[in-house]
C-alpha cells in the first residue's frame, strides 16, 4: 500500500500498510477518542505538531497499539484532565485519568489540569520523572505505603499542593522533586530519607517534621537539622517571625537560609559557641562574618568594625505583593522579590567596608556589594566604581533609576533581578559588560548608553528598549 491520507470524522491520519499516524484533528474538541484501526491498519503514533493549539482538550483516549506515548506533548496540554489507554494495550494502563505502566508499578504521567485529589494505587513502587510536574491545581496527593522511588522533578511546580508525607518504604527522592511547590505548607520526612530534596521555591513551607527513626536527620520547631542537631540543614522558606539557633548547633549548611523571606529576626540560644546575634541579625561568634540579615529586618543595619566577611546568604529576599496595570485594562496582582532593609551603615574608618547613602561597598568603593531592598528612588554610583557585584540589587523593587559611571567594567549576573519599578539605567561607559540575567524581570526598563556601546548590543539581544546618550 502506498502511503496516503485518510480523514475519519474530525481526525486526519497518514497511513501505509503497517501503521497509521494521527496528523491533525478538530482543535475545538474537548474529548478525543482515537480508533484502534484505520482501514484495518493499527494507529501507532501521533505527530508532535498535532497537539499545537489544543487549548480545549480535556480528555484523550489512546489506542491499544500506540507505540510512542507522547509524554512531553501531553504535558504541554494545560487543559487536559484525563489520559486513558485501551485496556488491551501491551505496555501501558490508566486509572482515574492517570497514566501508568501495564502492571501499575510506575506512575508515569498525571494530566496538567487535574484538580481532584490523587490516590496513588498500592501497587505503585515508583513515580517517574516529571510525573506531576506542572499540575498546578492538584491540592492533595496520597502516596501508597510501599512506594520506593520518587524521581527528579516528580512534583515540581505543583503550586496548589498543600501537604506531603513520604511513606517509610521510600528510599530515594530526586533532588528537585518538590521544586516550586509554592503552597506546600508542611513536609514529613520518613525514616529512610537521609538526604532531603532541595526545597527551592517552596515559599509557604512553614514546618518540616522527621520520623524519630531517621538515622541522619531530625527536626526542632519545624527546622531541619542533622541527627544530633549540630548542623542546621534547612529552614523552611515560609518560616515566619523569629528563628532560634539552638545551643548545640555548630554549623549552618550552605543555602539553609536561602529564600527565608518571612523571618524578622534570628536569635542564638545561650550557650552556643559558634554563633552570635545582634538586634536579630546573625553573625559568627566573633562577629567577624555576617551570616544572615533576615529579609523582614526593618533596619538600618549597622556593621561593626570587627566585621571582615559577608556570607552568601547574608541578604535573603522575600516575596511581596504588588499590583501592576499593563495598559490593557487588566490589573494583575504579582509577587516579587524584595526586602524590608532600608539602609546599611558602616563607620567611616571601617577597615574592610564602606557605605554611602545606605548602600554597601568595599572599602575603596570600587565594588557595589549590596543595595538594601528597601532603597527608594534614584541611585547614583560613585565615579570610581569598577564592578556591580552579583545580585547586588536583587529585589530592590522600589529602585527607579540608577546611574553607572564610565569606569564601571562589569555588571554582575542577576544584579538587578526583580527590580520591577526600575525604569531607567544610565550606563556612561562604552565597554561595560553586562552579566547573565542582570536585568531579569525588569519589565519597564530602558537602557541609556553611548551609541555603539556594549550596553546597546546587550539591549538589542535582550529586546530591552534603548536610548543613546552622549553624557549625563
Amino acid at each position: 500500500m502506498e502511503e496516503k491520507t485518510v480523514k475519519i470524522r474530525d481526525y486526519v491520519f497518514r497511513l501505509n500498510e503497517e501503521r497509521a499516524v494521527l496528523t491533525e484533528w478538530n482543535k475545538a474538541r474537548a474529548t478525543v477518542e482515537l480508533p484502534n484501526l484505520v482501514e484495518g491498519v493499527p494507529v501507532r503514533d501521533i505527530e508532535p505538531d498535532a497537539f499545537a493549539g489544543c487549548e480545549n482538550l480535556r480528555d484523550i483516549s489512546l489506542p491499544m497499539e500506540m507505540e510512542r506515548i507522547p509524554f512531553s506533548e501531553l504535558r504541554q496540554l494545560r487543559s487536559l484532565e484525563a489520559i486513558r489507554v485501551s485496556p488491551q494495550h501491551a505496555s501501558y494502563s490508566s486509572q482515574d485519568g492517570i497514566l501508568y505502566d501495564k502492571e501499575k508499578t510506575e506512575l508515569i504521567n498525571c494530566p496538567a489540569a487535574r484538580f481532584r485529589p490523587v490516590h496513588v494505587p498500592d501497587t505503585v513502587k515508583k513515580i517517574q520523572k516529571h510525573a506531576f510536574s506542572g499540575c498546578e491545581r492538584v491540592r492533595e496527593i496520597n502516596l501508597p505505603a510501599h512506594l520506593e522511588i520518587i524521581e527528579d522533578y516528580a512534583f515540581a511546580h505543583c503550586k496548589s499542593l498543600h501537604y506531603m508525607q513520604f511513606p517509610d518504604s521510600l528510599s530515594e527522592i530526586g533532588t528537585h522533586a518538590l521544586t516550586a511547590c509554592r503552597q506546600l505548607r508542611s513536609l514529613h520526612l520518613s525514616r529512610n530519607i537521609t538526604e532531603p530534596p532541595v526545597l527551592q521555591g517552596c515559599k509557604s513551607l512553614r514546618a518540616i517534621t522527621v520520623s524519630p527513626e531517621n538515622p541522619a536527620l531530625s527536626a526542632k520547631n519545624g527546622i531541619l537539622f542533622n541527627k544530633d542537631g549540630t548542623e542546621l540543614r534547612s529552614c523552611p522558606q515560609g518560616k515566619r517571625g523569629r528563628l532560634l539557633i539552638p545551643a548545640e548547633t555548630e554549623k549552618i549548611a550552605a543555602g539553609a537560609l536561602t529564600g527565608c523571606g518571612s523571618l524578622t529576626e534570628i536569635r542564638v540560644e545561650e550557650g552556643n559557641t559558634a554563633f552570635s546575634d545582634q538586634d536579630g541579625v546573625l553573625f559568627d561568634a566573633e562577629r567577624t562574618r555576617l551570616i544572615c540579615c533576615p529579609a523582614g529586618y526593618t533596619g538600618p543595619l549597622m556593621l561593626g568594625d570587627e566585621l571582615r566577611e559577608i556570607g552568601p546568604d547574608a541578604f535573603p529576599v522575600q516575596l511581596l505583593p504588588i499590583v501592576m496595570d499593563d495598559g490593557s485594562g487588566t490589573v494583575n496582582r504579582l509577587w516579587i522579590e524584595g526586602s524590608a532593609l532600608t539602609e546599611i551603615c558602616t563607620a567611616a574608618d571601617h577597615p574592610v567596608f564602606s557605605s554611602e547613602n545606605g548602600v554597601l561597598y568595599n572599602k575603596e568603593q570600587t565594588v557595589l556589594l549590596r543595595c538594601p531592598g528597601g532603597y527608594h528612588g534614584r541611585l547614583t554610583l560613585p565615579d570610581g566604581l569598577r564592578k556591580i557585584g552579583r545580585s547586588a540589587c536583587e529585589g530592590c523593587f522600589q529602585l527607579e533609576q540608577i546611574v553607572i559611571p564610565a569606569q564601571t567594567a562589569e555588571i554582575g549576573e542577576d544584579a538587578f533581578v526583580g527590580c520591577v519599578h526600575l525604569t531607567d539605567v544610565f550606563i556612561r561607559g562604552s565597554e561595560t559588560e553586562i552579566g547573565f540575567l542582570a536585568f531579569d524581570c525588569c519589565e519597564n526598563l530602558t537602557l541609556h548608553a553611548p551609541e555603539g556601546s556594549m550596553a546597546q548590543t546587550y539591549a538589542a539581544g535582550e529586546q530591552i528598549p534603548f536610548q543613546p546618550i552622549t553624557g549625563l
